[in-house]
């Protein structure tokens, strides 16, 4: 989506970059918290993990679905 935009390259980078940081955000301050207050985190893991397995059918709903919505959209513009 990125790549394909159409925009110039430094805002295609500068994209790239923001998508990254939040990616490892989303792994390390778990980490982090980890090695910090152990039993906490796991406790508030455990929580996350039985949650996603409940809700795991509509998880994968939304994630397809605003992929679709997405991908639409773009086939759509560029007509």
């Amino acid at each position: 989506m990125i790549g394909a935009s159409g925009t110039a390259v430094g805002t295609q980078f500068g994209a790239l970059m923001i998508f990254m940081l939040l990616l490892l955000a989303v792994i390390e301050i778990p980490l982090i918290c980890y090695l910090l207050v152990p039993a906490k985190t796991h406790a508030v893991m455990e929580r996350v993990h039985n949650w996603m397995r409940t809700y795991r059918l509509q998880i994968t709903q939304a994630i397809v679905s605003f992929t679709g919505v997405m991908l639409l959209f773009e086939g759509v513009t560029s007509l």
